[in-house]
């Protein structure tokens, strides 16, 4: 059965030939669809493409515009993965595997992607799976592993579980389907939960089935990572938000009632009474 690999690309051609690269053991294989989704790049990310599919001989790599070229940075950044998503979703169905590996154009795959899909597509059993991530900081040439401190086990209650990165993140395509309109919910209010962070709250769904797996992604920390700026201030109102957003998803139930939960929640209802 068909698989997707879906490369989000927005000026990161100095990585994207690594990215690329890590998916050749799939290379012309009429199981699998590459797709590069570009997010209106500025730096000929799309000239690179071209020439690399040209020069690679590749098949089965192909080019999704999200927006047009030269394409302004957008005000609310998340929204790039996610509007990208959905537009594959709705307009491209028949490049939509059964499983769809997401996948950072300046990240890279560290293993062959048939023996993961020997290993773990061979019985179709799991709805979300969550690879090894490891953070590679390009200016001090440093390999860390990211911590998961807290598993999004199905049924838990929590309030969002710590965040596995996109390139982190293997999905079932009824697992999109059935959590669309959280997916792709974008309501102002919800803008800074980006696409990783709905995904993982969304597997706490009842019923979801996780794998937590040692294939490994390399995660490039560089100058241009959003998870490099914004500071405290930012990461609090994060929280906040990403609690507003999960006490949307209906199906996963009340948040379970801990004094982070309760601290969280009054500097939610604090934030929301300023703003009136």
């Amino acid at each position: 059965k068909m698989k997707s690999i879906i490369i989000f690309n927005y000026n990161y051609i100095e990585f994207l030939g690594k990215a690329l690269d890590s998916c050749s053991g799939i290379f012309n294989n009429k199981n699998y669809n590459i797709l590069l989704l570009d997010d209106g790049s500025s730096d000929n990310s799309i000239d690179y493409f071209n020439s690399y599919v040209l020069e690679k001989s590749v098949t089965n790599l192909y080019l999704i515009k999200n927006r047009k070229i030269n394409a302004q940075k957008r005000k609310l950044p998340s929204h790039g993965q996610i509007e990208g998503l959905k537009k594959i979703i709705d307009e491209y169905p028949e490049k939509i595997g059964e499983y769809i590996f997401l996948l950072d154009a300046d990240d890279f795959f560290n293993f062959n992607i048939l023996k993961f899909d020997e290993k773990h597509f061979k019985n179709n059993l799991y709805d979300v799976i969550f690879l090894k991530v490891d953070d590679l900081i390009s200016e001090k040439n440093l390999l860390k592993s990211h911590k998961i401190k807290r598993n999004a086990d199905p049924g838990s209650r929590l309030m969002w579980p710590s965040i596995v990165p996109t390139s982190g993140i293997v999905l079932k395509k009824s697992f999109i389907t059935s959590n669309y309109s959280y997916i792709f919910d974008l309501n102002i209010d919800h803008a800074d939960v980006w696409l990783d962070a709905r995904l993982n709250i969304l597997a706490i769904g009842v019923g979801t089935k996780i794998l937590y797996c040692d294939f490994q992604v390399i995660r490039l920390i560089h100058s241009e990572n959003d998870s490099l700026k914004g500071g405290l201030t930012r990461f609090f109102l994060k929280q906040l938000v990403t609690l507003r957003y999960r006490e949307t998803v209906a199906h996963l139930g009340n948040c379970k009632v801990t004094m982070r939960y309760i601290l969280t929640k009054i500097l939610l209802v604090i934030f929301q009474n300023l703003k009136k």
